[in-house]
């Protein structure tokens, strides 16, 4: 699959988020979407956004993290919305302590 079909979606900005951990040469692939890059991605390039910021569009596969827990205000609207962007696959990573 070419990495334009794989979006990145955190309840974070990329800097609080777990993708920031990702290895340099991955982290230099990564494109912050906005209204004009979601229009016209790269094809070489992974995209991400904030769960909040990709509400109504779509991706072919979302790699989901960072909704936050049960118990915080927004969790059930921050999964909901972040789950329902993929098209074709979805990988959820949650923290060991927010499974359950």
């Amino acid at each position: 699959m070419p990495p334009s079909d794989i979006t990145l979606l955190s309840g974070v900005g990329l800097k609080d988020s777990i993708f920031e951990r990702l290895p340099a040469y991955w982290r230099r692939r990564i494109d912050v979407l906005d209204l004009h890059r979601v229009i016209a991605r790269s094809a070489s390039r992974v995209g991400f956004a904030t769960i909040a910021d990709f509400k109504g569009l779509e991706s072919r596969f979302i790699l989901l993290s960072g909704v936050g827990s049960s118990g915080q205000p927004g969790y059930m609207s921050n999964l909901y919305v972040g789950m329902t962007r993929a098209r074709v696959g979805l990988w959820l990573m949650l923290d060991e302590q927010h499974r359950g």
